[in-house]
């Protein structure tokens, strides 16, 4: 019988974190836990249910699966002060859920006799998983699912490839629209976001330029070679995520630290086809399982 339990505990700064852990007959089999940790602000169910479609494909292994909001998210308590979702993801990007996340891992283990857990996370979630992982004994391996590799100091204004390569694909299919046409004549398109490709597609056509690395996560990136000395990371990515172009040009540099890296085909950031869900879950079972 598989039931959902309500998980709760009051944080060091004496705010109750909520969330469910999914489990079959009140205790798994498997010693082994696993949190998803899903990505920016968006709670436990974030991108199209992603974090709950994981939790019920464990649960159905004899995994118990957490999935929780952190304080000022969600369901939990505490409030998040308002602002854009660059702000947000800076927020999540400078390690501000790590306290959180170890929090909840303890308790986890705790109260369903756990020796360890695997950490998934996607997106703002993975940068979470790797700064949690950095020093909990806990965490036993990592899976990071389209992990974003741009840094907090990164430009807004200025594209990246990957960003741009979407762009100029959305726009190419707007040209054979007469409604597009009708948007742009009537001065309601983003004018601002056709001049920001066009732009970097001209000077990317002028020089052939590698990846800036001051644009990086260097917090992200330093974590990675640190940690993967001692615990097992992999990183899965779709090749029609926007970052991806930015993941494969530094597909060597993970090779080295002996980075397991997967890249599934016809897959978005958001794993949003059955097609890209089915590939997703066989790599997750795979590497949670060895």
């Amino acid at each position: 019988m598989t039931t959902r339990e309500v998980f709760s505990f009051l944080n060091k700064k004496g705010l109750k974190v909520k969330g469910i852990v999914f489990v079959q007959d009140g205790r798994a089999a498997n010693k082994t836990g696993i949190i998803y940790l899903p990505g920016i602000v968006l709670g436990s169910t974030a991108v199209h249910r992603l974090g709950v479609d994981i939790a019920c494909e464990f649960q159905s292994l004899g995994y118990s699966v957490l999935l929780f909001d952190h304080s000022r998210i969600g369901e939990s308590e505490g409030e998040l002060s308002s602002g854009s979702s660059q702000e947000f993801a800076n927020f999540v990007k400078r390690g501000e859920l790590v306290d959180d996340t170890k929090e909840a891992i303890s308790e986890f283990c705790l109260k369903y006799s756990l020796s360890d857990v695997v950490l998934i996370g996607h997106c703002g979630g993975a940068l979470n998983a790797l700064y949690t992982s950095e020093d909990c004994a806990l965490v036993k391996k990592m899976i990071l699912l389209s992990p974003p590799l741009i840094g907090e100091n990164y430009d807004a204004k200025v594209m990246t490839k990957g960003q741009s390569d979407e762009f100029l694909k959305l726009y190419s299919f707007k040209l054979f629209s007469w409604d597009a046409w009708k948007r742009l004549l009537s001065g309601k398109s983003d004018y601002l976001g056709i001049l920001k490709t066009l732009r970097f597609k001209i000077k990317s056509s002028l020089k052939n330029k590698d990846l800036d690395v001051s644009m990086l996560n260097k917090r992200f990136i330093d974590g990675l070679k640190a940690v993967s000395k001692k615990k097992e990371i992999a990183i899965v990515y779709g090749d029609r995520d926007i970052g991806f172009e930015e993941f494969k040009s530094n597909l060597d540099l993970f090779k080295q630290w002996d980075i397991e890296t997967r890249i599934l085909p016809d897959t978005s950031h958001g794993f949003v086809t059955k097609e890209s869900i089915s590939l997703l879950f066989e790599e997750l079972k795979e590497k949670v399982n060895n």
